[in-house]
């Protein structure tokens, strides 16, 4: 190594690429995409929400959470109300916790893979914690990504122009405006993020899922069961992994 290099250098001078093409960090770069994906999408949704009533008095609401069921509004007699009952369930709140920590499990486990895969193979404890938290995420898109779809069908249909309508009306966004004046609202609701986030769940449950396997033939647990197999064969205990 040349002694003037500088630190960026020497850090990449370590980086071992070829764990790329294994399925390690393959899949650990796929699910580190799709979690990417899955935050974007999740960000890009918004509720857009416009009262115009009489004497050129309006009100502009712009809501990016999925919590709908907080969303405030002002009648035109300047009264509040919350505009959408808590009905939507739990899936939005799980997901919306369980994407950044996905990324950060994922980023952190491939940068393992490409700076010091040694230690991962020559410290048994690594592994098994890997597994440990892929199972454990695992789980947690299959749960998540139901409930999620679940909350995101519901948040859809709450948020038609045509359901909107309804709820405005049942809610008396316009009492207190004397007959022949104008009250009216338009609406508008991104509802394709919602559809993104929950193939993004879908991918990453089987993602994390494939990956279980991969990650399971690096255990302790994995060497320790060939060996007796090898040993019930009357094979060396050195014989090379198989995929039975």
């Amino acid at each position: 190594m040349p002694p003037n290099s500088s630190p960026l250098e020497r850090v990449f001078r370590r980086v071992d690429f070829e764990q790329l093409q294994m399925p390690l960090g393959f899949i650990r770069l796929m699910e580190a995409a799709f979690c990417v994906l899955s935050l974007i999408a999740f960000r890009a949704w918004n509720f857009h929400l416009s009262i115009f009533c009489p004497n050129k008095a309006s009100h502009h609401v712009e809501f990016g959470s999925l919590d709908i069921d907080t969303l405030s509004v002002s009648r035109c007699n300047k009264t509040e109300t919350l505009l959408f009952d808590p009905n939507f369930g739990a899936g939005a709140d799980f997901v919306a916790y369980l994407i950044p920590l996905s990324l950060f499990v994922t980023v952190t486990g491939l940068l393992f893979y490409l700076l010091c895969y040694s230690h991962y193979t020559s410290d048994d404890r690594v592994p098994v914690l890997d597994l440990i938290l892929t199972v454990l995420l695992t789980v947690g898109w299959m749960i998540g990504t139901l409930s999620f779809s679940l909350s995101a069908r519901a948040i859809s249909e709450a948020t038609t122009e045509e359901n909107v309508n309804k709820t405005m009306v049942a809610h008396g966004i316009c009492d207190g405006v004397k007959s022949g004046d104008e009250c009216r609202w338009e609406s508008h609701a991104t509802h394709a993020p919602l559809s993104a986030v929950t193939l993004a769940g879908v991918g990453l449950f089987i993602l994390f899922a494939s990956n279980i396997w991969f990650i399971y033939k690096e255990t302790p647990f994995f060497r320790e069961r060939q060996a007796r197999r090898n040993t019930h064969n009357n094979l060396p205990t050195n014989e090379p992994y198989t995929l039975e």
